[in-house]
């Protein structure tokens, strides 16, 4: 069991493996649900976007979440661990 936490607020001994999430773009994008109809509304008007600024998806696989706001900034970028999943 880790319990220890390094300088960095990573869990020591934890190691990113690599291979923990290839081949898997195409199941979560079949399976992902989609979101709810307004949302990408409902959050430009609670943040008052003005479609000026820059969107930062880390973490963005497929770019389900890139995609949907997308209308909502000037510009969207969106990286992922696994070249697969973009």
């Amino acid at each position: 069991m880790i319990s220890a936490r390094g300088g960095g607020g990573v869990v020591a001994g934890w190691e990113w493996d690599e291979t923990l999430f290839a081949g898997t773009a195409a199941y979560y994008r079949r399976g992902r649900l989609p979101y709810a109809p307004g949302l990408a509304e409902a959050l430009a008007d609670a943040l008052r976007l003005d479609r000026r600024g820059r969107l930062l998806d880390v973490g963005c696989g497929p770019g389900v979440v890139a995609l949907t706001l997308a209308g909502l900034f000037a510009e969207v970028v969106g990286v992922d661990p696994d070249g697969g999943m973009i």
